[in-house]
């Protein structure tokens, strides 16, 4: 007997500090992150995407996340951020960009559009474990640094 899954499109990776947020595209509803503090900022936007020439997959990123629009709603403000994340694909050396724009509302996070020019957005199973264990390697890291400097 045949399952009937429901296919969600690629997401986008968004970063702050070392909370990785996973946004997948066309969600009908959107991603629930509660931020009381308003501290989670986007400071980079991560992504996988198959090179149009070579058809590689690559890692495209982008720590130039700019807010472009904030409007006002029934449950407080609508703030809408994009980033170009570009790469160099390492198999044929095209130039790869992929344009994005998540936005969040209240506690949800939406990843709304994109504008695929030389790749084109796909998921890579697994990608979202590496990076919550790179993020867990960096906090680790970064606490055996500061209680290092706090010894000296």
């Amino acid at each position: 007997m045949k399952k009937n899954v429901t296919k969600l499109e690629p997401p986008v990776y968004v970063i702050s500090g070392g909370e990785i947020l996973t946004i997948p595209f066309g969600h009908s509803e959107t991603i629930q992150r509660p931020d009381p503090d308003g501290k989670f900022f986007p400071k980079t936007v991560m992504l996988s995407a198959k090179c149009k020439m070579c058809g590689s997959i690559n890692v495209l990123w982008s720590d130039e996340v700019s807010q472009t629009e904030t409007r006002e709603r029934q449950m407080g403000a609508e703030t809408t951020y994009e980033a170009k994340c570009e790469n160099r694909c390492p198999t044929c050396n095209a130039e790869i960009s992929l344009e994005v724009e998540v936005s969040k509302y209240a506690d949800g996070w939406k990843f709304d559009n994109y504008n695929e020019e030389s790749c084109k957005i796909t998921e890579v199973k697994g990608f979202v474990d590496a990076l919550e264990e790179f993020a867990k390697w960096s906090r680790d890291a970064n606490r055996k640094a500061d209680s290092s400097n706090e010894d000296d």
